[in-house]
C-alpha cells in the first residue's frame, strides 16, 4: 500500500511500478480505478467489469471473481483506495483465495490488513531558497532553461520597443513609458507581455516591472488624465 496525503504522488508512482512490473506477471498488469465511487459495495463490480466479468445466476459477482482470478499470476493496481477503506476485508479475501495475485494499493491511510506492506510517500524536500544555484546552474535545467530564456526574450522585447520609440527612454517616468507602449501595442498585448514578462522574469528584474505594470494599468484605464507631455521627466 503507498500511502500518503493528498497529491502527492501516489498514483504516479504507482503507475511507474506498474509499467515497469509488466513483463513480471504471466497475466498482466490490470489497473482500477476507485476515484468514481465512494460506496464499498462497489469496489468488487468495479473489479469484476476491469476483467469484463459479469455475475450469473449460479454464481454471485463475488464468487465468480475469486475463480476467475484464483490461477492468475498477475498484478492489480487499485488507485484512491480511501473513499472506499471499509471494502480492505474483501482486497484481503480475494488475496487469500488467489495465490499468485498480488494488489498494489494507493491510499491515504492504511488497510490495516495482515498481508499489507506499507509504503509511505513523502512529498519531495524543498529546495533551500536563500542557496539557489546561479543562473548558469539553472540553465543546464530544460525547465529552468527555458523559463529564463522565456524571460530574457520577454525582457529585450520590452527594451527594444521603448528604445526605438525614443532615444531618452532611459529618463522617462513609469508613466511615461506606459504611454509609449500603448502608442505601438494593444491593451491585451502589452497586458501579456508585461503578465509574461513578470511571471518568468528573474527575481532582480521583477521589482522593476511592477511599478511598470501598474502605470500601464492607469494608462489604459485613464489615457487622457495620465497622458504625460513629450521629453524624459525629472
Amino acid at each position: 500500500t503507498l500511502t500518503g496525503t493528498a497529491g502527492v504522488g501516489k498514483t504516479r508512482l504507482a503507475f511507474e511500478v506498474a509499467r515497469l512490473l509488466v513483463h513480471d506477471f504471466a497475466d498482466g498488469v490490470h489497473v482500477v480505478s476507485l476515484a468514481p465511487i465512494s460506496d464499498p459495495s462497489f469496489v468488487i463490480p468495479t473489479i469484476a467489469h476491469t476483467f469484463d466479468l459479469k455475475a450469473s445466476d449460479h454464481q454471485p459477482l463475488f464468487e465468480r471473481v475469486h475463480t476467475s482470478l484464483h490461477e492468475k499470476h498477475l498484478l492489480l493496481v487499485l488507485d484512491n483506495f480511501e473513499q472506499v477503506a471499509a471494502a480492505a476485508p474483501q482486497v484481503e479475501e480475494l488475496l487469500q483465495a488467489c495465490p499468485y495475485l498480488k494488489v498494489l494499493v494507493t491510499s491515504r491511510s492504511v488497510l490495516h490488513l495482515q498481508a499489507e506492506h506499507e509504503f509511505p510517500v513523502f512529498p519531495l524536500a524543498l529546495p533551500d531558497l536563500t542557496r539557489l544555484p546561479a543562473h548558469d546552474v539553472l540553465l543546464l535545467h530544460r525547465a529552468g532553461r527555458k523559463r529564463l530564456l522565456r524571460s530574457r526574450s520577454l525582457w529585450d522585447s520590452l527594451m527594444a520597443m521603448a528604445q526605438s520609440a525614443t532615444p531618452a527612454y532611459e529618463g522617462y517616468s513609469h508613466a511615461r513609458r506606459a504611454d509609449l507602449y500603448r502608442r505601438v501595442l494593444s491593451q491585451q498585448e502589452l497586458a501579456a507581455l508585461l503578465g509574461e514578462a513578470v511571471q518568468f522574469a528573474p527575481r532582480s528584474l521583477r521589482a522593476s516591472l511592477w511599478p511598470l505594470l501598474h502605470a500601464t494599468s492607469l494608462v489604459y484605464a485613464c489615457p487622457r488624465q495620465t497622458a504625460v507631455p513629450a521629453g524624459p521627466s525629472a
